[in-house]
C-alpha cells in the first residue's frame, strides 16, 4: 500500500521539515511517501516548489535529499521490511532455458545492476559464477560475475524481482556466485556499484572501496600538436590482436585487464580504434565511440617499457581528432582517482572533472 501525504505547512529549514514528517511515517505495513512544499531563503528571495514524485525507486527504510540548486527536494519514507515476501528459494546455474525470464529480470526487475560492456547475458550461459535464484517455477535473481584472463572477477549483472528483499537475496546468492568463481579459478571479486541499493549493502558482504572511477570532459575541439618522433599511429586490424592484449596486460593490474575476447568485441563497435608503432613494435593503442554528440575514449594503454615519451599523448590527440571528425561535440573519458599520472595528461588536453564519480568495490573470492 502506497500513501502520500502533501500539502503540508511550509518550512525554511529543510532539517525541521524532515523532523516534522517522519512523525508521520510511523505505520510498519505501509510505504510512506512524504512530500510538500516548503521554502528556502536565497538572495533575499523565498522560492517555493511542489514536489512532483515520478517514477520514484524507493530503497529500504532510506532518506533521500536533492539540492536542485535554489530550491531542496526532500523525499522522506520508510519501507516495511514486511513488506517484501520471503519466500524460500533455490539457486543454481542459469540454463538456456532461464534465458525469457533472465531477460524479463533484467528489463522490468526492481532492483537492476549491469555492467555488461560488450556482452550479453547470452554469452554467459553455462559459467558456474552465472546463479539463478528461483522459487518454484519462478525465477526471482539472477547474479552474474565474470573473469577473463585475469584472476580478478567483475559483478556484471543482478537483476531482484519486485517483491523480494534484496538485502537477503544478495546475502544469500554472493556464496553460489563466490563457489562459481572458484572453479574458474577467480581469487577476487569486484563490483562497480552505481546504485545506492547496492553500494550500501556491500560493505555487508565483505566489500571493502578499492578506489573511485571519475568521469573528465572535455568541451572545446582544441587539439595541441605533438610530436610523433618517428612514431606511426595507425588503425588497430586484426593482426595486432595478441600484441595488443600483451600492452594492456603489461600497463593494467589484474583488476583492470581486458582479456582477447572482450578486445575483440570492444574494437567492433569502436568508432576509432588506432595503435602507436615504432620499427614494428607495439607499444600503445587507444579506442573510442561517439554516441550521438558525445565522444568516449574507451581506452588508451602503453605499454611501461615505453611510457613518458608522449605515446599517450600521441594517441589521445589522434582520439580526439577521430571523435570530433566523426561528430562528437564534446569527449569523455574514466581514469582512477588515483591515477594522478593520466590525469595530468588529460589536464593539458582541456578535460575537466564531470562531477561524477562511481566507487569500485572489491572483496576476495
Amino acid at each position: 500500500m502506497l500513501t502520500f501525504i502533501h500539502n503540508q505547512p511550509h518550512f525554511s529549514d529543510p532539517n525541521a521539515f524532515v523532523d516534522s514528517m517522519f512523525s508521520c511515517a510511523n505505520t510498519p505495513s505501509l510505504i510512506k511517501i512524504l512530500a510538500c512544499p516548503f521554502a528556502r531563503t536565497c538572495q533575499g528571495e523565498i522560492i517555493t516548489q511542489s514536489l512532483r514524485i515520478v517514477n520514484l525507486a524507493v530503497d529500504a527504510g532510506r532518506r533521500a535529499c536533492y539540492d536542485t540548486g535554489d530550491t531542496w527536494h526532500r523525499i522522506i519514507f520508510m519501507v516495511a521490511q514486511s513488506s517484501f515476501v520471503r519466500r524460500p528459494y533455490n539457486s543454481r546455474v542459469a540454463t538456456p532455458t532461464d534465458l525469457p525470464q533472465l531477460r524479463r529480470l533484467l528489463d522490468h526487475g526492481s532492483y537492476v545492476h549491469t555492467q555488461l560492456d560488450w556482452w550479453s547475458v547470452d554469452d554467459w550461459i553455462g559459467s558456474p559464477a552465472f546463479v539463478v535464484a528461483a522459487s518454484g517455477e519462478r525465477t526471482g535473481g539472477l547474479s552474474l560475475a565474470v573473469c577473463e584472463e585475469s584472476p580478478v572477477a567483475w559483478w556484471r549483472a543482478l537483476a531482484i524481482d519486485q517483491d523480494w528483499d534484496p538485502s537477503a537475496f544478495l546475502r544469500a546468492i554472493l556464496a553460489p556466485t563466490l563457489d562459481g568463481l572458484r572453479q574458474l579459478s577467480a581469487n577476487a571479486l569486484t563490483c562497480m556499484a552505481f546504485s545506492d541499493w547496492l553500494e550500501n549493502d556491500l560493505p555487508s558482504l565483505g566489500f571493502n572501496p578499492l578506489t573511485k572511477v571519475i568521469t573528465l570532459r572535455k568541451d572545446d575541439r582544441r587539439v595541441p600538436s605533438i610530436p610523433k618522433n618517428n612514431l606511426v599511429i595507425r588503425p588497430i586490424t586484426a593482426a595486432d590482436t595478441l600484441k595488443i592484449v600483451a600492452v594492456d596486460h603489461a600497463a593494467f593490474d589484474p583488476t583492470w585487464r581486458y582479456g582477447l575476447l572482450s578486445m575483440s568485441r570492444m574494437w567492433a563497435k569502436m568508432s576509432h580504434a588506432a595503435v602507436a608503432e615504432q620499427h614494428g613494435e607495439i607499444m600503445g593503442y587507444a579506442c573510442g565511440e561517439v554516441h550521438k554528440t558525445i565522444g568516449h575514449v574507451v581506452r588508451l594503454a602503453v605499454h611501461p617499457a615505453h611510457q613518458g615519451k608522449a605515446i599517450g599523448a600521441l594517441l589521445l590527440a589522434d582520439s580526439l581528432r577521430a571523435l570530433f571528425a566523426a561528430g562528437a561535440q564534446a569527449v569523455t573519458l574514466n581514469t582512477q582517482i588515483g591515477n594522478t599520472v593520466s590525469q595530468k595528461l588529460y589536464r593539458r588536453f582541456n578535460f575537466e572533472p564531470a562531477r561524477y564519480s562511481v566507487t569500485v568495490w572489491q572483496r576476495q573470492a
